[in-house]
């Protein structure tokens, strides 16, 4: 089973992002806008010792845990799925345009299919074991010094 400590983080962070550009957006009203904002922070107060252990997870074993969500976040992409085609279907069904149908389903399709070459592909066939990946990347998260400029 998907444990949510292990994707909350990168989710959360691509929440943010996207809501940032539902913020700068011309069409909603204030009202819908501040809707996603109160979610956003809703969601973010009721599982705040999740997010706090997955940053401490994230900046103590960078490498590790970055691997982690990234093969839980694959993982959790066929749920995702799973759930989204019954709605996609309904969207298709009663889409204002048969190009917005066909669309809808031809990009379900290539998610799909994409998803469970890779599966197979990975869980099969994998090109390289977790502890190489890890090592490739560095033990800890930890922003750089900016060099202070000459002064004379």
């Amino acid at each position: 089973m998907l444990e949510l400590k292990s994707i909350l983080l990168p989710v959360y962070a691509i929440w943010c992002f996207l809501l940032l550009f539902f913020l700068f957006r011309k069409g909603p009203g204030a009202l819908w806008k501040a809707c996603g904002v109160l979610i956003f922070v809703f969601y973010g107060i009721y599982h705040y010792k999740e997010l706090l252990d997955s940053y401490n997870a994230f900046e103590q074993n960078f490498n590790v845990t970055l691997v982690s969500m990234g093969i839980s976040l694959f993982k959790s992409f066929g749920s995702v799925l799973f759930l989204l085609w019954p709605v996609m279907l309904w969207v298709s069904y009663y889409a204002s345009s048969d190009e917005l149908s066909r669309t809808v389903i031809r990009w379900m399709v290539l998610l799909t299919l994409f998803f469970w070459v890779f599966y197979f592909l990975f869980e099969f066939y994998p090109p390289v074991d977790r502890a190489t990946v890890e090592g490739w990347l560095p033990g800890k998260f930890s922003v750089p010094d900016i060099p202070s400029p000459p002064t004379r």
